[in-house]
């Protein structure tokens, strides 16, 4: 039997991944553990001078209210730089690694000198606070919008109970915080030992969050995408 890895993101793993791994004679079992839903929100204030897209699914349900082209950009990465471009959308700003802290520090240090910049910020319900907190603090007025909301698909819960108790899958592929939290909600409702298992992490927020439950996270991934953390599984099966 192909040993099998549970790939948990929302949107379905490529095709052409799926014949990398076969031929590693590893098979991707998938079960999205989240779903993103937009929320409703209103804009009070369109004057600014920066919008800040922490995510793909931002660009996805950020809708056409208002014209983006007039305003600078910051992407936190190659798949959101990528959305934003097949959007007609020019990127002004992307960091060196995907994490808000890293997006924080290096866009203060592009603009130094220039105080009291407006910047849109519209995310996710459960986004962390890290960019509104380090750009207030150097004076800078951020207009923070939640515009979408991830959830925990049921049909996905009982899939992964099902995985859990066939007790034959010992790899999981983890790419947020949030994807952990539900993963793990169902493994202690299962009374899961989770030190059986390799979870491979897509980078150090969601290590955070591994760590946070008191489990270890076998791999994370050196750049903090899909891509690299694919290569991260792939080296651990050579």
């Amino acid at each position: 039997m192909l040993k099998t890895i549970l790939y948990t993101r929302e949107h379905s793993c490529p095709e052409v991944i799926k014949q990398q791994f076969l031929k590693k004679e590893m098979l991707i079992k998938e079960i999205p553990l989240i779903t993103t839903v937009p929320v409703e929100w209103q804009l009070e204030e369109e004057s600014f001078d920066w919008v800040f897209f922490t995510s793909a699914n931002t660009v996805k349900f950020l809708d056409n209210r208002f014209d983006l082209t007039k305003y600078k950009i910051a992407s936190i990465g190659n798949k959101t730089t990528e959305a934003l471009l097949k959007r007609g959308l020019q990127v002004d700003f992307q960091p060196t690694h995907a994490v808000a802290e890293c997006m924080s520090q290096e866009w203060l240090e592009l603009n130094q000198g220039k105080k009291g910049q407006t910047i849109f910020l519209p995310n996710s319900v459960l986004a962390r606070n890290i960019i509104p907190e380090e750009l207030e603090k150097q004076h800078h007025h951020v207009i923070e919008k939640h515009i979408y909301q991830t959830i925990f698909p049921e049909q996905s819960r009982k899939a992964l109970k099902l995985v859990f108790q066939e007790n034959r899958i010992k790899d999981v592929m983890v790419s947020s915080p949030s994807i952990w939290h539900h993963f793990y909600e169902v493994a202690k409702e299962e009374q899961v030992d989770l030190s059986q298992w390799q979870i491979y992490s897509i980078g150090p927020i969601t290590t955070k969050a591994v760590e946070a439950s008191n489990e270890q996270v076998f791999k994370q991934a050196e750049v903090y995408d899909m891509a690299h953390l694919y290569q991260e599984v792939m080296k651990e099966i050579e």
